[in-house]
C-alpha cells in the first residue's frame, strides 16, 4: 500500500515540471529493477548467517537499481526518549558535497508523530521535501534531501527500524512498482532480522540446556562416587575374602557407570563420549584396582567412535566385567601377561569388541554360554541389551569377541558415531 507524506504537489502533477524527476529510468522497469534487486538480497541475507556482514552490499544494490541518491537503515532504540540511530548508509556519487558527511535524518519524536501508525501497519510514506512542513523541511533540505521513502522494517510485529531512500538530485515521483519493491526490500530485511533473532534465541536455549544436562551428569557422578566410597567403607568390615571381593566388584561397576559421566560433563560434542578415550581410562582404573603390583600389561587398539549415555553405560560395564574376569583369573600367582582391548568398525553396520588375554584360558569343562557367576550373565544380559551377540575364540588364553550394532540404534534415532 503507498501512502504519501502529504497531498503533495509533485504527487498531483500529471506530467512533471522542472526539477522533477519521474521515476528510476524505464518507468515501471525501475520497479523491476528494485524487485530484482530485493531478490538478490533475499538470496544473500539466506546464504550468511550474519545480515549486518552483506547489508551495505545490500543497499548498494538497492540503490542503484532505484537510481537515488542515499539508501540507509536506520535502528529504532526503545527508551524514555526513543531515538532512530543510523545503521548503515549507502550514497551514490550524486550526493552533494556539501551534505555528504551528514547521515540521512530522521527524528524518532517526527517520525512517531506524522507516521508511526501508518508505518506499524507496514505501510511505506513517501513524498517530496517541498511539500512538507517547514520544520521538516528545515531538517531534510540542509542534508540534500530532495525526496524521501521512508519502508517500516517489522520485526515479530513490532517497528525494528527504517528503510529511507532518499533522492537528492530533483524532486522525484515514486511510482506504485518502485514503492512496492522498496516495501518488499523492508521486509526482506525484517525477515533476516527475524531470523537470526530466532536462531540466537535457539542457540542460547540449547547452550542453557547443554549446560544443566552437563551439571547433570556432574551430580550423577559424583552420587555414584559417594555409593563406590560408602561400599569401600562397608568393605573394611567384612572379614571373608568372598565378601570383600563382591564389595570390590561392585565398586567397578558403579566406577565404570560414573566414568561415563565423568566423560559427559567434561565432554563438548553434543553429549557424545570419546570411546578409545573412555577405555583406556576404564581398563588403567581396573588395573590399579584389582591388579596390585603384578598388574598384567594392558595393550589398546581402539580405532576412533563416539557414542551416548545410552551406549556408553552398558558398553562400560560389559568391558567392566570382561577385563576384571581376566585381571582376577587369566594370571594366578603372580603370572606375568597381557590384556588387550580392541574396537574396531566392520562393514556392514557393525563393530567390533575383542577382550583377550595371555593367561591360563578358561577352565576345564567351563561353558560360557551357560555361565555360573554373576559377572559372566552379566556379560551375557549387557550383549543382548546391545543388540549383539558374543563368541569366545579357541587359542591360548581367553578371547572373547562382541559384535554389535553400529551407530547403535536407539529411541530417538542412533546413539553412536
Amino acid at each position: 500500500m503507498e501512502t504519501p507524506l502529504y497531498a503533495t504537489r509533485s504527487q498531483d502533477r500529471d506530467t512533471p515540471g522542472a526539477g522533477v524527476a519521474p521515476a528510476a529510468a524505464g518507468g515501471e522497469g525501475g520497479g523491476r529493477a528494485v524487485f530484482e534487486a530485493v531478490s538478490r538480497a533475499a538470496a544473500r541475507f539466506l546464504g550468511s548467517a550474519d545480515w549486518m556482514a552483506c547489508l551495505d552490499e545490500v543497499l548498494a544494490d538497492l540503490g542503484r537499481a532505484a537510481q537515488t541518491s542515499r539508501v540507509g537503515v536506520l535502528q529504532l532504540h526503545d527508551g524514555t526518549r526513543p531515538r532512530l540511530g543510523l545503521l548503515r548508509e549507502w550514497r551514490g556519487e550524486a550526493v552533494p558535497a556539501t551534505a555528504a558527511d551528514r547521515g540521512l535524518p530522521l527524528d524518532a519524536a517526527r517520525v512517531e508523530a506524522r507516521w508511526g501508525e501508518r508505518l506499524r501497519r507496514g505501510e511505506a510514506v513517501f513524498g517530496a521535501v517541498e511539500d512538507l512542513p517547514p520544520q521538516d523541511a528545515e531538517l531534510l533540505a540542509p542534508r540534500g534531501v530532495r525526496s524521501l521513502l521512508v519502508a517500516p522494517i517489522l520485526v515479530a510485529g513490532g517497528l525494528w527500524g527504517l528503510l529511507g531512500v532518499a533522492d537528492c538530485v530533483a524532486v522525484r515521483r515514486w511510482l506504485p512498482g518502485e514503492v512496492d519493491a522498496l516495501r518488499a526490500a523492508a521486509a526482506t530485511l525484517g525477515a533476516a532480522i527475524q531470523r537470526l533473532r530466532a536462531e540466537n534465541q535457539l542457540r542460547r536455549s540449547l547452550a542453557e540446556k547443554e549446560t544443566l544436562l552437563r551439571e547433570v551428569h556432574h551430580r550423577v557422578k559424583n552420587n555414584l562416587q559417594v555409593v563406590s566410597s560408602l561400599l569401600a567403607l562397608q568393605q573394611r568390615e567384612l572379614s571373608r575374602d568372598a565378601d570383600r571381593l563382591a564389595f570390590a566388584e561392585c565398586q567397578g561397576r558403579i566406577r565404570s557407570m560414573a566414568l561415563v559421566h565423568e566423560k559427559l560433563h567434561q565432554d563438548g560434542a553434543g553429549g557424545r563420549v570419546d570411546l578409545a578415550e573412555y577405555v583406556r581410562d576404564l581398563a588403567a582404573g581396573l588395573l590399579r584396582m584389582h591388579g596390585g603390583d603384578a598388574a598384567p600389561v594392558l595393550d589398546a587398539d581402539l580405532a576412533p567412535a563416539r557414542c551416548d549415555l545410552d551406549t556408553g553405560v552398558p558398553l562400560g560395564l560389559l568391558l567392566n566385567e570382561l577385563i576384571t574376569n581376566a585381571i582376577r583369573h587369566a594370571f594366578p600367582a603372580g603370572r606375568a601377561g597381557r590384556i588387550r582391548v580392541a574396537f574396531r568398525r566392520l562393514p556392514g553396520g557393525e563393530a567390533e569388541l575383542v577382550v583377550a588375554d595371555d593367561g591360563v584360558g578358561l577352565p576345564a569343562g567351563a561353558d560360557p554360554a551357560a555361565p555360573a557367576t554373576l559377572g559372566l550373565q552379566l556379560v551375557q544380559t549387557l550383549t543382548r541389551q546391545l543388540g549383539g551377540r558374543i563368541d569366545y575364540l579357541p587359542g591360548d588364553g581367553t578371547t572373547a569377541r562382541v559384535r554389535i550394532p553400529w551407530p547403535p540404534p536407539g529411541r530417538g534415532g542412533r546413539h553412536g558415531e
